[in-house]
């Protein structure tokens, strides 16, 4: 019961400061961002290949510090996309952490063909978040700035049927083109993807 209540408070949470982002009434401003890359399914944790980009962002809400995590990935090879948030409240007496993840609505989730999560999940949180926000931290320095230094592999023993995979290649063309938004698009919008791929 009281999980539930918990769990009732953080999605409350999430909504306000997602309406509130919406808005314009909070500015979020990114301040590291881990580059676009793929990586190797884990036979350990039973875990699938990904690709995967996130952003750290910091913003001041009602007077207090809040930060907020953005990870957008694609499984490989089933192609769908999901949205991790990490929200926290860095303040003494006033502590607070939610984690929020598409997919962990398991049943709902694990029944979705990748062309239907969007549209499942368009008013979610997550979903609203990360629409209102990547678009305008996409060009930002901290974004920018990696393009230094990035790698989109890091790993080595991939297998070619994971490397040679339509969206892993079509990640990697977006990586080396520096076209991020676009791989934000392609989480979702699966004719898009497929117009891309045949390109």
């Amino acid at each position: 019961m009281m999980d539930e209540l918990w769990r009732e408070e953080e999605k409350k949470t999430l909504e306000s400061i997602a309406r509130l982002t919406e808005l314009g009434k909070v500015k979020w401003e990114c301040v590291e961002y881990n580059p676009l890359c793929f990586m190797n399914e884990d036979k350990v944790d039973e875990t699938s290949a990904y690709l995967c980009q996130m952003f750290t962002l910091t913003a001041e809400i009602g007077g207090m510090p809040y930060e907020l995590e953005i990870a957008e990935y694609i499984t490989v090879p089933d192609g769908k996309g999901d949205i991790a948030l990490t929200l926290t409240r860095d303040v003494p007496d006033d502590f607070m952490k939610i984690d929020s993840i598409l997919s962990s609505d398991v049943d709902e989730y694990e029944n979705c063909e990748p062309s239907e999560i969007g549209k499942r999940y368009k008013n979610d949180p997550a979903m609203r978040l990360t629409e209102t926000i990547v678009p305008v931290v996409i060009e930002s320095e901290a974004v920018q700035d990696t393009f230094e230094w990035a790698r989109f592999i890091n790993e080595n023993g991939i297998a070619d049927e994971i490397l040679n995979h339509p969206v892993v290649r079509l990640a990697e063309k977006l990586f080396n083109k520096h076209r991020l938004l676009d791989y934000h698009r392609i989480l979702f919008d699966i004719p898009y993807r497929e117009k891309l791929i045949s390109e």
